[in-house]
Order: structure tokens, then sequence, then C-alpha cells
């Protein structure tokens, strides 16, 4: 199991990636597919976080593609 500090660090790699909108928007498009096939509370609720997120994703991107995180945020040492 990973520690809080290793997972931190995992989750700050990750979001140092540059974030691929093709790659969101088939997922978003699998979702919807999955509520249609199985409109359960849980599903419903993944499909509308990631809209969520996505609708938010010109926001949280600079312009070479990379998250950007609020001006409060610590890093991990």
């Amino acid at each position: 199991m990973l520690s809080l500090c290793e997972a931190q660090k995992a989750t700050l790699a990750i979001l140092s990636l540059p974030t691929r909108a093709e790659l969101t928007g088939q997922v978003i498009r699998l979702g919807r597919l999955v509520t249609e096939l199985r409109p359960e509370p849980e599903v419903i609720g993944l499909l509308t976080l990631m809209l969520l997120h996505e609708s938010r994703r010109a926001a949280r991107t600079s312009p070479s593609g990379f998250v950007e995180f609020w001006s409060g945020h610590s890093t991990i040492s």
C-alpha cells in the first residue's frame, strides 16, 4: 500500500503531464454509453464528476497544456 506521501507524489507526477483533450473526450463518451446501459447512481455520479472536471479544463491548464496549481499549493519534497 502506498503511504500518503508516496500517493501525493504519484498524484503530482500525473498532474504534471499535459492534458489530452481527445482522450478526455473519449472517456466522457464512454461514460455516457455506460450511463445509458446502467443508469445507476454511482455511474451517473462518475459521469457528472467527469463532465464537471472537463468543464474546468481550460481554466486549469496553462497555454502549454499542463495543469496549473492554485497559488496556495505547496510542493512535496
